[in-house]
């Protein structure tokens, strides 16, 4: 079952270019974001939408029922259950540095922390993925040091991250490639793709963790024309 994470920034100019990728890589599970649209579509055969007309959005479509749903965060967070599988799909806020927008972030945060405690994560299937706009570690980012004092970088934001981590939840990519340095953001004049930031994750618990055959940062989709500024992260994993 592959299952992806694509902030595709504007499913309206990008319906096409998402529908053929999803085609070509046979994904059975979408995690959108960054919808900017209140038009209604369907990429698989359900789709679950939180939106916002022109800004934020987030969808998880699939081939398979979608078992249950629920609206954490208005265009920003949901959570739907599939094959016994919880999954909570989220568009972090980015915030401005140490401004109030920052303190929204930090409260988006504490609000899926205390949803996720919920659940029993040593034995749970649990998937929290998305655009999380925190670089985590160095290896994240094109240049630690330039980067150093911005936002998504900042001491807070990456403590985040180690929150959810000590939660027992696990980053899928660097589990699988810990020294490999891959980005799934560049800037639009980046041509070279040199100049990236891994913003988008996909955190498992262990039995999802026990169960990956592969995951990977697609570049394809920024060769294309009109591309997201971002690239889809998938994930297989072995449902059987």
């Amino acid at each position: 079952m592959k299952i992806a994470t694509f902030n595709v920034n504007s499913i309206n100019k990008r319906y096409e270019l998402v529908q053929k990728w999803i085609n070509s890589n046979s994904i059975d599970i979408i995690c959108l974001q960054e919808l900017k649209t209140t038009k209604e579509f369907s990429l698989l055969n359900e789709c679950f939408i939180s939106n916002q007309k022109q800004f934020n959005g987030v969808a998880t479509c699939s081939i398979f029922p979608i078992q249950a749903s629920k609206t954490l965060y208005p265009a920003r967070a949901i959570y739907t259950k599939i094959n016994n599988i919880h999954i909570i799909n989220i568009y972090a806020i980015l915030g401005d540095l140490y401004s109030e927008k920052f303190e929204k972030k930090l409260n988006f945060y504490n609000q899926i922390i205390k949803f996720i405690s919920k659940f029993d994560l040593t034995k749970e299937k649990l998937i929290l993925l998305g655009d999380f706009n925190i670089i985590h570690k160095n290896i994240d980012v094109f240049d630690a040091n330039q980067w150093e004092g911005h936002v998504t970088f900042l001491p807070e934001e990456r403590e985040i991250m180690n929150q959810l981590l000590s939660l027992g939840l696990y980053d899928s990519y660097r589990e699988l490639y810990p020294n490999k340095k891959e980005f799934s953001f560049f800037e639009y004049r980046d041509k070279k793709f040199e100049r990236g930031l891994r913003l988008d994750y996909i955190l498992v618990t262990k039995p999802i963790l026990s169960k990956i055959e592969n995951i990977y940062i697609d570049i394809n989709p920024r060769h294309l024309s009109t591309p997201s500024d971002h690239t889809p992260v998938v994930m297989d994993i072995n449902d059987r």
